[in-house]
């Protein structure tokens, strides 16, 4: 299902920014500027900072599979315009090499 394979890949891009740099800078803001601040501050601070990684990361999911979409419609084009030249019947070869692209790119993931 498609819904799992996306929170997975949310989960692995919000893990990545929630261990990385984000809780970095977000313990050196809290440490310097309110070292003595009661805990509801802190905790606005890190919900703010949980947000802030989920919203990136929603994004960098979309971004990597938009890629991916991008450079599958640019592979299409070129079968379209190398076939067309050749005036071979385009709609079987596009079909044909979509079929192989995909079943390549699901056995790699």
């Amino acid at each position: 299902m498609h819904i799992r394979k996306y929170f997975t890949a949310l989960w692995e891009n919000w893990l990545t920014l929630m261990s990385g740099i984000a809780s970095i800078i977000l313990a050196f803001v809290v440490a310097l500027f309110f070292p003595v601040a009661d805990v509801s501050t802190n905790r606005l601070l890190l919900s703010s900072a949980t947000v802030a990684c989920f919203i990136i990361s929603s994004y960098r999911v979309w971004a990597n599979e938009h890629k991916k979409s991008l450079a599958l419609e640019n592979r299409i084009a070129e079968l379209i315009a190398e076939h067309k030249e050749q005036n071979k019947p385009v709609l079987q070869i596009v079909e044909k090499q979509l079929e192989t692209s995909l079943l390549n790119q699901k056995l790699t993931t």
